[in-house]
């Protein structure tokens, strides 16, 4: 007589963390062993929020932002160097020292987001930029600008998900998915043996899919003004600056970037959310390590959806 295999175990942890929702799930594991991992999981995470954090006083960024210490944890240091590079990379359009900005527009840290004064916003883009600080090979920073503040929000969550999927590599679970507020990382497949795929949200419909991606990659990131946003006289603001201006990019939804590295797909779907649909197209398209979807809006209404030629969708809303 036959016997019918049963389907893989699949595990699931979901919490809260780094002000973010974080699920992980993994498949074919062991009870006792998913729940050492994801023990492991959260320590980790707890582990990097205490040094990575802007809100948490103690941290390792918190105390370099305050001027108390110029000395770097190896993971600030690590996220810096790779801040600084795509950067200048991207002639400015990504910037970890905008710190000062988001607290003006009152996002993050219990404030009620609204829309500031002009000319404050123009005082506080004077200082921002590439080369706001300097890190040496001995792991220390000096500031260049003495207003100058970090957010490493832009970089961080990415790097999280690395270091979770690294995590649980090393524990020899080898097929998972992680999700830290959109920032995705998966390995191996899925408990029915396809592929993991992957939705992208509408950015103006939050229960629909825009489309599904088959991820044969590591990572995807999507960034979307629906994520941190108030509206004021009948304009959507929301908490991804252009920082030449200081004010949220206008004309862009959502920018979702595919990559090997969880790093860059992060990093470099912020840069291509502010560059726009045009520019943030091309910086894609000249990037063979990078593919992406944008969402962008010309009008009231009117929606264009851009891909990349090498990154077709599996199904895709009509």
């Amino acid at each position: 007589m036959g016997a019918c295999s049963r389907p893989p175990s699949v595990s699931r942890d979901d919490f809260v963390a780094m002000n973010a929702p974080i699920h992980v799930t993994l498949v074919g594991v062991a009870a006792d062993s998913a729940r050492a991992a994801f023990t492991a999981v959260r320590a980790e995470v707890e582990r990097l929020e205490e040094v990575l954090s802007d809100y948490r006083p103690g941290s390792n960024v918190s105390r370099i932002n305050r001027r108390e210490t110029d000395v770097l944890a190896p993971e600030t240091h690590l996220l810096l160097e790779r801040a600084q590079r795509v950067c200048r990379e991207s002639d400015g359009a990504f910037d970890v020292g905008l710190r000062r900005l988001k607290e003006l527009w009152g996002f993050g840290g219990g404030r009620t987001p609204h829309v500031p004064d002009s000319a404050a916003v123009r005082a506080l883009i004077a200082h921002r930029g590439c080369d706001v600080y300097t890190l040496s090979p001995e792991g220390h920073l000096r500031w260049n600008d003495a207003v100058a503040e970090l957010d490493l929000g832009g970089i961080a969550q990415g790097f999280v998900c690395e270091r979770i999927a690294d995590l649980l590599q090393a524990r020899g679970i080898h097929h998972f998915l992680v999700d830290v507020s959109g920032d995705i990382v998966t390995a191996g497949r899925r408990a029915d043996g396809g592929p993991w795929r992957i939705g992208i949200q509408d950015p103006r419909r939050p229960d629909s899919l825009l489309a599904t991606v088959v991820l044969d990659a590591r990572a995807v990131t999507t960034s979307g003004d629906y994520e941190q946003f108030f509206e004021a006289t009948g304009v959507r603001y929301h908490h991804i600056f252009d920082p030449a201006t200081g004010w949220p990019v206008r004309g862009m939804q959502s920018a979702t970037v595919v990559a090997d590295d969880p790093v860059a797909a992060d990093c470099y779907a912020k840069v291509v959310f502010v560059l726009g649909p045009d520019r943030g197209l091309a910086f894609l398209e000249s990037r063979p390590d990078l593919r992406g979807v944008l969402v962008s809006e010309s009008a009231p209404g009117r929606r264009s959806v851009q891909w990349t030629h090498d990154l077709a969708p599996a199904s895709q809303a009509r």
